[in-house]
């Protein structure tokens, strides 16, 4: 069978210094993203990075790199991300040298890909002590690689924490399902509550994590009713932006149709979404499609 995914989290940005109107807008950018609102967040995005925003810069490479802009483009992503990280942005040095450590639109470099971990840290490092939760975020996942500074569990959980409590998403998708693995019943009570802070965001994979706890009874008392509701709003979530092409999303709705988790099982459609990521360059989707396609 297909693996369905723990976790997705998407890089988020940052920049040194902003202007209000600047932080407000790229709030609003963001918030429509969060919706899969992706035509809404490009406008924005793309109107603060023709007047020289970094921040927004970074955000349309990610934008491009996750396919939400209609289709996954490395070479468009590479021009925006690299724009980023030389106007000293953090998240785009950390896109620049994931793009570097992967291959992504770039011959493979380790050692530039470290230079531009190194510079992310640095830059992150600093904001983050500012209470920014992107950066936090960000931050916690480089101590967690080990990407520009030496792998530490604890300053990883430490900034996961913060940026949790913050109120970034995917911090709080990350920090329930670490909380999860736990055998201990209060942090399965803690992973819960922080699942579903995520989940009230919009955010898909925390929705339908949420399902599979109501469905097995794991950290709550099993609810089959609850656990529906939670799969109905996780395959809508991830429908509305497979639909507009996030690789991701696609990959979800997949799975979703797979399993028959908000919806009928339909292995045809589950194969077509499949493709559809598959053709975007996604390997997951094609080890999947050779498990539908012997």
């Amino acid at each position: 069978m297909p693996i369905r995914p723990l976790l997705l989290t998407a890089a988020l940005i940052l920049a040194p210094t902003l202007h209000a109107d600047d932080g407000t807008t790229l709030q609003q950018a963001a918030d429509a993203r969060n919706q899969a609102d992706y035509a809404q967040a490009h406008a924005l995005y793309d109107t603060l990075a023709a007047a020289g925003n970094a921040r927004a810069e970074a955000r349309l490479g990610q934008m491009q790199l996750a396919g939400e802009l209609g289709r996954k483009d490395d070479t468009a992503a590479l021009i925006h991300i690299r724009k980023a990280a030389e106007a000293g942005d953090g998240i785009g040095q950390y896109l620049l040298g994931s793009a570097y450590q992967r291959g992504n639109g770039v011959e493979k470099d380790p050692a530039t890909a470290q230079k531009w971990f190194t510079a992310a840290a640095k830059t992150l490092a600093q904001a983050a002590t500012h209470n920014d939760a992107e950066a936090q975020f960000i931050l916690a996942i480089l101590y967690l690689n080990g990407q520009g500074v030496g792998k530490d569990d604890a300053q990883s959980r430490q900034w996961l924490e913060k940026a949790a409590e913050n109120g970034n998403a995917s911090a709080q998708n990350l920090l329930g399902n670490t909380l999860l693995a736990d055998n201990a019943q209060e942090n399965k009570r803690a992973a819960v509550n922080w699942l579903k802070k995520a989940a009230a965001q919009g955010h898909s994979v925390a929705q339908n994590t949420l399902g599979d706890l109501y469905k097995n009874g794991r950290g709550v008392i099993a609810n089959p009713a609850t656990a529906a509701e939670w799969y109905r709003q996780a395959f809508e979530s991830s429908g509305k932006a497979a639909a507009q092409g996030a690789i991701m999303a696609q990959i979800q709705l997949a799975e979703h149709y797979y399993y028959g988790t908000g919806t009928d099982v339909d292995r045809d459609k589950a194969r077509e979404w499949y493709q559809k990521a598959a053709a975007q360059g996604s390997d997951k989707a094609k080890q999947a499609l050779q498990t539908l396609n012997p």
